[in-house]
């Protein structure tokens, strides 16, 4: 189901940054660190649409990305 998820986030261009998945029986749990309170929104819904999560635990926390990757194509809904 990780991987579902991970596919998600590239598919809406989120790939670049350095976010881990865990997943247990419905449960999504996200970590690690995105720009601004808007993309850590965006993850979150597109995690939530992923078919089979029943709840998002997001923990992203707000910083810069880690130096090499390239700022991922967001744009607000």
């Amino acid at each position: 189901m990780a991987e579902q998820i991970a596919r998600a986030l590239g598919a809406a261009r989120l790939s670049s940054y350095d976010i881990e998945i865990r997943f247990r029986q419905g449960p999504a749990q996200l970590a690690g660190t995105v720009n601004s309170l808007q993309e850590r929104s965006y993850v979150e819904q597109i995690t939530a649409a992923v078919p089979g999560v029943k709840k998002v635990e997001n923990q992203l926390a707000l910083g810069r990305r880690p130096a090499g990757l390239q700022q991922a194509g967001y744009q607000p809904a």
